[in-house]
């Protein structure tokens, strides 16, 4: 709430990139504050400072799937309806290839060949995206 005041409008962004930039900075601002443990009366220990890696670990899943989601959309315009909707069926939903052929009237093996083509063009698009 405090940082609301000293938004400026750019049309070339929108107000939700601004709000999660905010947030995550707030994150890591409290992700990086060292949380202190007292020693025990008479310890002469000086505790570790324990810093949260939980930040790290959402950001990278977090980016990974808004740039699957991302991919997966543009994709979807390069393949015809039956060919994505059977990759979707079969890899997403998880449905058994003879169901899904069945489903949009063509054979197991079309199924297969759907899904394979789909994730090797995936697999094109997101290289070196996500090492």
């Amino acid at each position: 709430m405090r940082k609301l005041p000293s938004f400026a409008h750019d049309p070339q962004q929108s107000f939700r990139a601004w709000l999660r930039t905010v947030l995550r900075n707030r994150c890591v601002t409290l992700l990086r504050t060292p949380s202190v443990v007292l020693p025990a009366a008479g310890s002469a220990q000086v505790p570790e400072p324990v810093v949260a890696d939980g930040l790290a670990k959402w950001e990278d899943e977090e980016y990974r799937r808004q740039l699957m989601s991302r991919t997966l959309r543009l994709l979807q315009r390069d393949f015809q309806p039956v060919t994505w909707q059977a990759f979707w069926d079969f890899v997403v939903c998880q449905r058994l290839a003879a169901e899904v052929g069945a489903a949009h009237g063509i054979s197991v093996d079309s199924v297969y060949s759907a899904k394979s083509r789909v994730l090797r063009r995936l697999r094109e698009e997101l290289k070196g995206l996500l090492d």
